[in-house]
């Protein structure tokens, strides 16, 4: 909404739209500008309309930008992967080391899981058998 706002040029009359006038012209902003809107720019008011033409304009740069920022790290990656390989690289030997180091993590998180919820079942029983006999709980009628 701020950005909407912000992109909007400035009128007096902008200040005084309460906040639900504000989000219906979000609304309208995003619609012309999804529309690409020629015929609908026409049935909007001027501000929505000049503020849509800035929220398309603004929303291709940033997919342009996020796809200049995923090549760039894609480029970088490749290089430094390009720079690890030698015949004195074992690879099977790392790949194999991390994935012991995977399992060996989580087997140790199941384990500790199992510890706690068998502590917490335990610690629930104790509390519950202080309160009501063990000879009445398994040959009570009631």
């Amino acid at each position: 909404l701020l950005l909407h706002i912000s992109t909007m040029p400035y009128t007096p009359e902008l200040e005084s739209y309460p906040a639900h006038k504000l989000l219906q012209l979000q609304h309208e902003i995003r619609w012309i500008a999804e529309q690409g809107g020629t015929e609908q720019v026409a049935a909007s008011s001027s501000i929505a309309a000049e503020a849509a033409a800035t929220y398309s304009n603004l929303k291709e740069i940033s997919s342009a930008a996020a796809w200049a920022v995923i090549i760039a790290t894609g480029s970088c990656c490749g290089y430094l992967v390009y720079q690890r390989i030698a015949p004195s690289f074992k690879a099977r030997t790392k790949v194999e080391q991390m994935i012991r180091w995977a399992l060996i993590t989580s087997s140790s998180i199941a384990i500790l899981t199992t510890v706690g919820i068998v502590l917490a079942v335990l610690y629930e029983s104790l509390r519950f058998f202080a309160l009501v006999p063990v000879i009445d709980f398994l040959f009570g009628l009631v």
